[in-house]
């Protein structure tokens, strides 16, 4: 009788991983649609892509930003580099393919979804494990920087692959996953500065059990010091180049705390603006705050429907505060760490919010697992058959969820072609070593070939010809390229577009401002956002 009960539940297993897999399969060949016919130009990916590519061309870690910048300013590279230095590595291995690059967060999210629930699976029963890895991977944020070239999936699979390796040393007391949590927690710091959240967990977890616990003082010490140990030495290296190459361990900032340290030598700045921008962008859908287009509405837009992740994700809250198992303090936990943060970056662009706190998915998706889980185990024991309605249920809305999200992506990342006009002309046509400014740099880093200078706000926003030459030069700017369907009419001082001024300017001085290039509607009849681009080539040599 107990081989058989053993039988079932193996081939239980089997038969939702083998339905994990269709799915995620499935769901692979729908990001593929996305992404391998549209151009790589979204947001940062033609950064972190084109990071790669130098990186990967030229066999050199660099400490600055090669690509973009002036003669008096420049960026250090000194954010966490593993997502850079990984996609280098595939550059590096295959050559300069944009299709290798495209597949691999397309893997790495695939991988999300099998690491999630073999670890879930092994902490309780494959229903959980099921209900847990088919809504984490259909949250809208991950099947964003899925199809998105960004460090985001990245940063969750680790973090993930620690909160989970955690949770299995608590319930197993198995060292070998302290060892591994520790491991991952520490990939994800070289990933991105946002797994200080997971240290910080660590950290509040451990000195709980060392305070409620005293009487194993000697043991807590001995079993966390290994694990703690790991957590600092493997991203020591990260921290020595820093403070070899910026004379600081850290140049970014953080929340509540700001900059810790003094960040004056991570970046190359000479010059100093008059003016300032109004905003990054206007403040229409994603561009508002995660606070302003309301908080539900933004845990819908980064996560997943209300009524059936949000609500069952409170509702798993509950169940977990009144369990009584070790783990679901250290979620709990990790829970208050969202809520702090949430408070703070919620302020920024809903968009940025999503991908800054990114690394909670897991947590929502455990949660709300849980949550499903103890609901199909009540409704089994009532009446079986209703049991399988709740995992179509979940299967169902994420088939909706992804399908609509992708087909909004799709929509999203089908660039401008006339940007991509202008981008060959200029790597043709423009010298190898000019420096180009536009307010799209990140984007037309990869596919110009070219270095891109910042836009200053001195110089879309000053009014002041004399002043607006005298930045241009100082700089070393050679070419200005205008993407006229930028254009802000109102002037109204963003620093995502130009401003009608700016534009008159520019069309008003031909001798100083050659246009060079232009596609789609001529820029002097543009009196608003138009279609094309227009290239200039600076003639202030002798101003």
């Amino acid at each position: 009788m107990g081989e058989k009960a053993i039988e079932i539940s193996i081939k239980s297993s089997l038969l939702y991983l083998f339905l994990l897999l269709a799915i995620l399969l499935y769901y692979m060949y729908l990001q593929m649609k996305v992404v391998l016919p549209n151009p790589i130009s979204f947001g940062d990916e033609g950064f972190h892509t084109s990071l790669a590519r130098y990186i990967a061309v030229n066999k050199e870690y660099p400490k600055y930003i090669p690509f973009e910048g002036s003669e008096l300013v420049r960026d250090g590279f000194y954010r966490p580099p593993l997502w850079n230095l990984l996609l280098a590595s595939f550059i590096f291995i295959f050559g300069v393919k944009e299709v290798v690059i495209k597949l691999v967060t397309l893997l790495i999210t695939f991988f999300l979804g099998i690491a999630t629930f073999v670890l879930v699976k092994r902490n309780f029963n494959e229903i959980f494990a099921f209900f847990t890895a088919i809504i984490l991977v259909s949250f809208q944020s991950v099947l964003t920087y899925t199809v998105l070239f960004y460090y985001a999936n990245l940063l969750l699979f680790w973090i993930t692959l620690s909160l989970l390796c955690f949770i299995t040393f608590l319930r197993e007391n198995n060292r070998k996953f302290l060892i591994l949590s520790s491991v991952f927690a520490s990939l994800a710091l070289l990933t991105n500065q946002f797994a200080l959240t997971i240290y910080s967990l660590f950290f509040i977890y451990l000195l709980y059990e060392l305070v409620v616990d005293r009487k194993n003082l000697n043991q807590k010490i001995k079993t966390y010091l290994p694990f703690i140990l790991l957590l600092i030495l493997i991203p020591s290296s990260y921290i020595i180049r820093n403070i070899l190459a910026y004379n600081t361990p850290i140049c970014f900032s953080l929340p509540y705390l700001k900059n810790l340290f003094d960040t004056s030598d991570c970046k190359i700045d000479k010059f100093e603006e008059k003016y300032k921008f109004t905003g990054q962008a206007i403040p229409i859908g994603t561009e508002a705050t995660a606070f302003s287009i309301g908080f539900m509405n933004y845990l819908e837009f980064a996560y997943f429907r209300s009524a059936f992740i949000i609500l069952p994700f409170f509702i798993g809250l509950v169940f977990l505060f009144l369990s009584k198992e070790n783990y679901t303090k250290f979620l709990l936990i990790y829970f208050l760490i969202y809520v702090i943060l949430i408070l703070e970056v919620g302020r920024t662009r809903a968009e940025d919010t999503a991908r800054y706190t990114l690394g909670f998915a897991s947590l929502f998706a455990l949660i709300s697992g849980f949550a499903y889980w103890k609901i199909f185990e009540f409704i089994e024991k009532k009446l079986k058959i209703l049991k399988y309605i709740i995992l179509l249920l979940v299967i169902s809305i994420s088939f909706i969820t992804v399908n609509e999200r992708l087909d909004t992506l799709n929509k999203v990342k089908a660039w401008d072609p006339t940007f991509f006009e202008a981008c060959e002309w200029i790597k043709v046509k423009t010298e190898k070593n000019a420096t180009i400014s536009t307010i799209w740099g990140h984007n037309g880093a990869w596919c110009s070939e070219r270095k891109m200078g910042p836009m200053f706000a001195d110089v879309l926003l000053s009014n002041d010809f004399n002043y607006t030459l005298k930045v241009l030069k100082e700089n070393g700017i050679d070419y200005l390229w205008i993407q006229k369907g930028s254009i802000d009419p109102y002037n109204r001082g963003y620093a995502g577009n130009y401003p009608i001024s700016f534009i008159r300017m520019l069309v008003d001085n031909p001798q100083y401002f050659i246009k060079v290039y232009e596609n789609g509607d001529e820029i002097e009849k543009c009196y608003q956002m138009c279609n094309g681009q227009t290239i200039y080539k600076l003639n202030i040599t002798d101003f």
